[in-house]
């Protein structure tokens, strides 16, 4: 009817392009707070998201989770 994608890939879309723009610095946030970048590793991608592991469930469907999970693979 409206021609919309589910909510799924909006969703991840969105989150990819918000944490674009946390590291570019157009979002005023402190980006230590939510992830690191790690650059100590041996693969072909330069950069790789660590961020500290959940301890409740509600941490675990959390922005961080949600974007950076998907960015990493």
């Amino acid at each position: 009817m409206f021609c919309l994608s589910s909510l799924e890939p909006r969703r991840t879309l969105i989150d990819h392009k918000f944490v674009s723009k946390m590291l570019v610095g157009k979002v005023d946030i402190d980006t230590s707070k939510f992830f690191k970048l790690d650059t100590n590793n041996k693969t072909r991608t330069q950069t790789k998201f660590v961020w500290p592991k959940c301890k409740t469930r509600l941490r675990r469907h959390f922005f961080t989770n949600r974007a950076l999970t998907t960015i990493n693979k």
